[in-house]
């Protein structure tokens, strides 16, 4: 199998900074993916001790290695600390297809920076990665990341009851996706 290292820029909106993870974030991995009340709707295992994060670290940078996954830290302009992590995950290059995901600090929530950070990722997968569809699977229940999609072009394509079984309890999914053409025709008309 071809590896695929795929580099990971620094990307800048107006108020945020989009940076590789690093080593030293490994403490922020913990904090978010430790927390109940930020992975209710993500539907992986809760992070129960630290040294976990260190395997999720690795995890990353495996993937990143050899898939071509890429994730970034969110800092603002004034804080390097990571306050969450967005990404591609799902790569399908045969497809040039990406899963888009983010998860973002309880501080942040509700101040709607993702609607300023996730169109730098979708222009990033269209223009530089040359993806044709971008999409986002969510739990239905998420309402607030259900609008940051919406508002950042993402149609919903389809609900899928039950389609994921985690921790003996089957969950509904959301998928939603922008094309490339959908992108197109939306950056012409601002």
């Amino acid at each position: 199998m071809e590896k695929t290292r795929a580099e990971v820029p620094t990307l800048r909106s107006k108020n945020y900074i989009l940076r590789p993870i690093l080593e030293e974030d490994i403490p922020q991995l913990y904090q978010l993916r430790s927390d109940p009340d930020l992975m209710k709707y993500i539907h992986r295992p809760i992070l129960k001790e630290p040294n976990e994060a260190i395997a999720l670290y690795r995890v990353i940078e495996q993937r990143r290695m050899s898939i071509g996954n890429i994730n970034w830290a969110l800092c603002t302009e004034t804080d390097p600390t990571m306050k969450g992590f967005i990404g591609f995950a799902g790569i399908n290059k045969e497809n040039n297809r990406a899963e888009l995901g983010y998860m973002i600090m309880k501080e942040l929530q509700g101040k709607k920076l993702m609607y300023e950070v996730l169109p730098l990722l979708i222009e990033y997968g269209f223009e530089t990665m040359n993806m044709n569809a971008l999409t986002a699977i969510i739990d239905p229940a998420n309402i607030a990341s259900e609008k940051v999609l919406i508002h950042c072009g993402l149609r919903k394509e389809a609900h899928f009851r039950e389609e994921i079984f985690f921790e003996g309890k089957y969950y509904d999914a959301l998928h939603y996706c922008i094309l490339k053409s959908d992108y197109k025709s939306r950056n012409t008309q601002i």
